[in-house]
């Protein structure tokens, strides 16, 4: 049918079978229906056939592809339009867009000089959303009709794809006169609101800063990267540039486009922290709103990064109520009632990120790049660097005028440029992932080659000298003996992640520690991760379990009554190699032996004491990933993660027949 209709209009018209061949023809048909939305934008949406005459810009790219005269043109229009225009289902034909994709050469040959790219994103409905601005047809009262979108403003962009790489395109927005809306492809905004709101459910292509467009399966590329392979922004964007840009594309490209076509990591993150939340705000059947007038796309999405940090601190994991045959045991007694022992693992982790440089406080940093402390102890930015001393710090250094104190800031330049302290560097960084493979030299302001008293990597801790590290000006003690001093140069960092494990390998909660690991941290924890009694699991396990327990022994009623029903042993290899034989009150209360209900019949652990070990082998590998992110950025990124990760997860248990399940949160958080 298709063949014999072109044959038929060659036929007819003898002036255009002199001038195209077959092929040509197909190539207009394709590009007609891959086109058909942007070439409609000329007439009403409720006409459903082709427009009379076409598109000025069209008019004269299809000259300039095909070298057609403009009369000529429009007799290939006129013949062929109806045939052309066809039916939804072959605009919507994968087949379709296969095709039309061989013709990306033509577009970027002949069409970008007519504001046409090979995609031009507009909004997804040419009406306006609100009910209230229905127009009431003169001809028909009582009959009312959309309002039509009009005003359409249009400027360059970029998308970045799986497939084809970075391509030039425009982005068009349209305009209610009625309700003074403004519509886009991923939002609406109206005129005197500051708001933008997303439309619902998760778009194929997202807008993640004002010229920049992502393909949705390409943004789920990266975020899979990041957790299966620990792979940064940075190589995330390498990848696609030399792996995902096709050469004969990247050849045609215009040299001209005003936005860099080459895909960088500040696209990579803001892509990956939109789509994140859009996730997130389609999972929980919400809409997404964001600052409209933000000074920067960061700016515009860190409240919604942090209203979800929120949400996911304490039980805020999706997976916190996870449950299956290796992390928890169902058991029925005697009189028929079944009986469920849970089991977790809290462990931590050395990584954070920067933190105030007064010990424990969690008041994040100052808003300006190299800043110590926080707005609370902004004053100690002028202080001495030694901890001791309350002198100001002089003009041009970090320490006062006293001689020590001079000489240990010396020592920390010295020692800085030894070469011991790159051995150092390396050791400390054992279990951490490159952040950039192909790094081949150091920034200066980079916080990871900055140097420190001790020569071990940053100078983003508190650093500790004595005299004797200090270069002798004589032989011998001084009179008063060696004096120890600590001083913070650099940084401080958060001290550890806490990650609570389930005995099969979900990680539920995570919190950060900000001045150490001490047992009333972990408690803290626990009773923020599980705030109902009843919502505690019946085994925690943690390799300071002894120290806990002398805790809560000293610990009022009520704080002592939270964990009463639980079984705190040490996990079984701490137990084992860390833990001494002669402490009597580890192993009266902490001896994982002690409980029958951890053992099987065949007297083997029922539950893996080690999950904890096991995830932080996973998590340590995002260090050099995240030291350097404020703590927004930072708690959201890691709370992805471990989302994601846990799906994987729970995918293997199901393949293996582990029956995972989630128990009712309304069951584990009821009073």
């Amino acid at each position: 049918m298709f063949l014999s209709e072109i044959s038929r209009i060659l036929a007819d018209s003898p002036e255009l079978s002199n001038v195209l061949t077959y092929d040509d023809l197909t190539r207009f048909i394709d590009i007609v229906r891959w086109k058909r939305e942007d070439i409609a934008s000329v007439q009403p949406s409720f006409i459903s056939g082709p427009p009379e005459y076409l598109p000025t810009a069209y008019h004269h790219f299809f000259a300039a592809a095909f070298s057609l005269g403009q009369d000529e043109v429009q007799l290939l229009w006129t013949k062929l339009r109806i045939l052309a225009w066809g039916s939804e289902d072959d605009t919507q034909d994968g087949e379709l867009e296969s095709r039309a994709k061989a013709l990306i050469p033509l577009f970027l040959k002949h069409a970008l000089q007519y504001d046409i790219g090979f995609y031009n994103f507009r909004p997804p409905a040419r009406v306006c959303t609100d009910s209230h601005c229905d127009r009431e047809l003169r001809s028909m009262p009582g009959i009312f009709r959309p309002r039509e979108l009009t005003e359409p403003l249009s400027y360059k962009a970029v998308y970045f794809s799986k497939d084809l790489g970075p391509m030039p395109v425009w982005c068009t927005s349209l305009y209610c006169r009625h309700c003074n809306t403004r519509y886009y492809p991923n939002f609406y905004v109206h005129d005197k609101a500051t708001t933008r709101t997303y439309y619902r459910g998760i778009p194929d292509v997202i807008q993640s800063a004002q010229h920049a467009f992502f393909s949705r399966d390409l943004c789920e590329l990266f975020a899979t990267l990041n957790v299966v392979s620990w792979t940064s922004a940075t190589n995330c964007a390498r990848i696609h540039n030399l792996m995902l840009s096709p050469m004969s594309y990247s050849l045609l490209m215009p040299e001209d486009w005003p936005v860099k076509l080459p895909l960088d990591v500040d696209k990579v993150w803001d892509a990956f922290f939109l789509y994140s939340l859009l996730l997130d705000h389609d999972e929980r059947h919400t809409c997404l709103e964001l600052r409209h007038d933000a000074p920067s796309q960061w700016e515009r999405l860190r409240p919604a990064v942090r209203a979800r940090n929120l949400a996911m601190a304490g039980p805020g994991q999706p997976e916190w109520n996870h449950a299956c045959d290796l992390c928890c045991w169902v058991s029925e007694d005697e009189e028929g009632q079944l009986w469920a022992v849970r089991s977790v693992v809290t462990d931590g982790v050395s990584i954070g990120h920067p933190c105030c440089a007064v010990h424990d406080c969690q008041e994040p940093l100052m808003p300006m790049k190299g800043a110590r402390y926080c707005r609370l102890h902004a004053g100690y930015e002028t202080k001495c660097a030694v901890i001791s001393c309350d002198k100001a710090a002089e003009v041009g250094f970090a320490t006062c005028a006293t001689k020590e104190h001079r000489e240990m800031e010396k020592h920390k330049t010295q020692a800085g440029k030894a070469m011991f302290q790159l051995k150092r560097r390396l050791e400390r960084l054992h279990v951490s992932q490159t952040h950039d493979s192909l790094s081949t030299s150091a920034p200066v302001d980079d916080p990871l080659y900055s140097l420190d008293v001790e020569g071990t990597g940053t100078a983003d801790e508190e650093a500790t000298i004595d005299s004797e590290d200090v270069p002798a000006l004589c032989n011998g003690k001084p009179p008063t003996g060696n004096r120890k001093y600590k001083a913070q140069f650099g940084r401080r960092r958060t001290h550890n992640e806490e990650l609570c494990v389930t005995s099969c390998g979900v990680i539920i909660g995570r919190a950060t520690f900000f001045g150490s690991e001490a047992p009333n941290g972990v408690r803290v924890f626990l009773m923020k991760l599980f705030p109902k009694k009843r919502s505690l699991p019946q085994v925690l396990w943690h390799d300071n379990n002894c120290q806990i327990q002398a805790m809560l022994a000293n610990d009022p009623e009520d704080l002592q009554k939270y964990f009463e029903y639980c079984a705190m042993p040490v996990d079984v290899f701490h137990f084992k190699s860390k833990h001494r034989e002669s402490d009597i009150a580890c192993n009266a209360y902490c001896n994982p032996y002690i409980w029958e209900d951890l053992r099987t019949e065949e007297g083997t652990w029922r539950f893996n004491s080690s999950a904890a070990e096991q995830a932080n082998a996973w998590f340590g590998g995002y260090q050099s990933m995240v030291r350097e992110m404020d703590v927004d950025r930072y708690n959201f990124f890691l709370d992805e993660m471990i989302k994601r990760r846990n799906r994987l997860v729970i995918a293997e248990l199901d393949r293996r027949g582990r029956r995972p399940y989630n128990i009712p949160r309304e069951d584990l958080l009821s009073d």
